[in-house]
């Protein structure tokens, strides 16, 4: 009896990857924000927040994630704004703030004389 060895077909592996989008909630204001003056001078003005729903929750966070100030909207462009104070009531420094609006993000710069 002869034996011959004879190899056989090659196995090859390629993995393959699904990728399945995951879908997050997210509450999105109807309306785009209107934010001004930007950048504003909390020594001069107010800032403004026009076309925002009554009851929609603004919070106001510095550049380290600090909430600075949080109020719930009224709906009313010359009721809805930030003197540039935080919940405290102590003026906040120059710089860039993040103004959340229902979970919607905006910037906003503030500058001093």
């Amino acid at each position: 009896i002869t034996m011959t060895y004879r190899p056989g077909p090659t196995l090859t592996v390629t993995p393959t990857f699904t990728m399945t989008p995951v879908v997050t909630s997210a509450v999105v204001v109807g309306i785009p924000a209107q934010l001004y003056p930007n950048p504003f001078n909390p020594d001069k003005e107010l800032f403004y927040l026009g076309n925002v729903p009554a009851g929609s929750q603004m919070n106001i966070y510095n550049l380290i994630g600090e909430k600075v100030y949080s109020v719930r909207l009224q709906g009313n462009p010359s009721l809805d704004y930030w003197d540039g104070y935080n919940s405290n009531g102590v003026k906040v420094v120059t710089g860039i703030y993040f103004v959340v609006i229902d979970g919607k993000d905006y910037r906003l710069a503030v500058v001093r004389n």
